[in-house]
């Protein structure tokens, strides 16, 4: 990612609305075996790593926009889990945020805190792992928004009228009632401790739990100051808490990872200025949007643009000693070619092998200021567009991967990965029934393979023999 200079930042300012359209959607793995979660990962490089040593691509989902209004659960009826498994997914990254956990000030609403552990469990059995999602837009419900609770805002801040929300809510980030409610957030200490202590002791009541992967600690935060991306902010304010919340949740769960997002103005291909958080464990928890779909309502084949601004994502988090991970990705209901989109914007993630969860999965029709962003309908029925989604990947690489991908008309599947020291045991590869309805012909270059039944289709698990210098897996029709 190119740090850009301060006039580029005022000049991005200037966009305006456009700037920040795509941020309307801010609103895996393959499935099946819980005891596959029982390790934490760890960051080495730019990969996610298991206890032995194995490479992990997570792909899945975010669960879901449901949690930005009351009651704050983010999935009603668990059994969605059991769809989302079935895709072949294997992570979810599940909302919660400031004002569910704590809706009074010193008060946390012991209740919601029981029956988001009790959702993080249901994912578990469904083998999917879990990252904790500390959701906020526009920073409050107050302005249409979602995030901080009504008692941490200024006295003197009118909330907005329930009417005036809607598709658009986007530009509200640069009305003054938001900034001050920031700029009060930003100017506290002991709100910024409020804030520490909800995220930790959500972390206390979930450090036991094997599937949760790490901590998402603020979604898509934003500054005291309506330019988004100023280096003052990310560095002198963001970074600082970021530091003190990592510090807190590692003294309760020293094997959580921790997810580190820019401002939102990052996640439509503009600059960043954060800074390496200078402990272990840490993940650069990216967004993606395609700014031209967000404000235009159309998908016009901008493959080497999406290309590009994904390589800079990895680049930057490798400057920062940071994995990549993109947290938010996907494409508006409105957009007409979305599958089109979609099955351009998942082949970048195979090339530059990036974990990833797309926005969102609501299965309630609940949709939260019209941002229509939800991968299925009232109901569960997915959309159309979901199908490309359902394609084989790989799972966990015992080594390290040089490339894979997936050639949709061919239904070829490949992957390509060497030796790595300290890595053993199986590569697996998630193999879905929809695109081999009869079934997946295997074939590698050394080793054996074997395939096992799972939710929606099968895991190919491969023991590639050691000293060759590349291991080729090969699926077909």
């Amino acid at each position: 990612m190119r740090v850009p200079s301060r006039s580029s930042i005022v000049r991005a300012a200037s966009l305006g609305v456009a700037l920040v359209a795509a941020l309307a959607g801010c609103g895996g793995d393959g499935g099946g075996d819980p005891a596959a979660n029982s390790v934490r990962l760890r960051v080495e490089g730019r990969w996610l790593v298991d206890a032995e040593g194995g490479v992990r691509i997570l792909r899945g989902v975010n669960v879901s926009g449901r949690a930005k209004g009351p009651p704050f659960v983010a999935l009603e009826d668990p059994a969605g889990f059991d769809q989302v498994a079935a895709w072949g997914f294997g992570v979810v990254r599940l909302l919660t945020s400031w004002e569910a956990i704590e809706p009074e000030r010193g008060v946390l609403d012991a209740a919601y805190l029981d029956r988001y552990v009790a959702l993080v469990r249901e994912a578990e059995g469904r083998g999917l792992q879990v990252l904790v999602d500390m959701h906020q837009d526009l920073w409050s419900r107050a302005f249409c928004g979602d995030g901080a609770p009504p008692w941490a805002l200024p006295d003197d801040v009118e909330p907005f009228p329930p009417e005036t929300c809607g598709p658009g809510w986007f530009a509200y980030q640069f009305t003054p009632a938001v900034a001050k409610a920031v700029d009060h957030f930003w100017e506290s200490d002991e709100l910024r401790a409020h804030y520490r202590d909800a995220v930790v002791e959500l972390a206390r009541r979930l450090r036991d739990e094997p599937a949760v992967l790490g901590y998402d600690l603020m979604n898509e935060p934003i500054g005291y100051s309506p330019i988004l991306g100023q280096p003052d902010y990310e560095r002198d304010r963001l970074a600082p808490l970021y530091r003190d919340i990592a510090a807190a949740i590692r003294a309760v769960d020293p094997a959580a990872l921790v997810f580190l997002e820019p401002t939102g103005a990052a996640g439509v291909g503009f600059g960043s200025f954060l800074e390496p958080l200078g402990a272990p464990g840490a993940v650069l928890a990216a967004h993606c949007y395609d700014p031209i779909q967000a404000t235009l309502g159309v998908y016009l084949g901008t493959k080497d643009a999406r290309e590009r601004r994904y390589g800079e994502i990895v680049e930057f988090a490798a400057s920062l000693g940071m994995a990549p991970f993109i947290g938010e990705w996907g494409v508006y209901e409105a957009v007409p070619n979305k599958s089109e989109a979609l099955t351009d914007e998942i082949a970048i993630h195979d090339r530059w092998m990036l974990s990833s969860t797309i926005w969102n999965y609501e299965p309630t029709g609940y949709d939260w200021n019209g941002e229509g962003g939800s991968i299925v309908e009232a109901g569960g029925a997915e959309r159309p567009f979901m199908d490309v989604l359902v394609r084989p990947y790989p799972w966990r690489i015992a080594g390290e991967p040089e490339r894979y991908g997936y050639d949709p008309a061919s239904g070829v599947f490949e992957l390509v990965f060497r030796d790595r020291a300290g890595a053993r045991g199986e590569t697996i590869v998630f193999v879905p029934e929809r695109r081999y309805p009869s079934g997946p012909v295997v074939s590698v270059t050394d080793g054996a393979s074997t395939l096992e039944r799972v939710p929606g289709g099968w895991w190919v698990r491969w023991t590639a023999e050691s000293g060759g210098a590349e291991h080729t897996l090969r699926i077909s029709r």
